[in-house]
């Protein structure tokens, strides 16, 4: 929960796909590895089936 929220946090304050070139690879990097550990989180270690999309 603390890393989603922080995660959304995150977000809403740093542009993304608006942000200059070196600073979005840099947050793109940062949004894989955040969903990578929600996913591993929710699905190794509490069993839940994670979708690709909703």
């Amino acid at each position: 929960y603390d890393l989603a929220q922080k995660f959304s946090n995150f977000y809403n304050a740093c542009p993304v796909l608006d942000a200059e070139a070196s600073a979005r690879a840099r947050r793109m990097l940062l949004c894989d590895l955040t969903a990578k550990t929600i996913r591993h989180g929710l699905s190794e270690l509490l069993g839940i089936e994670v979708v690709e999309q909703m």
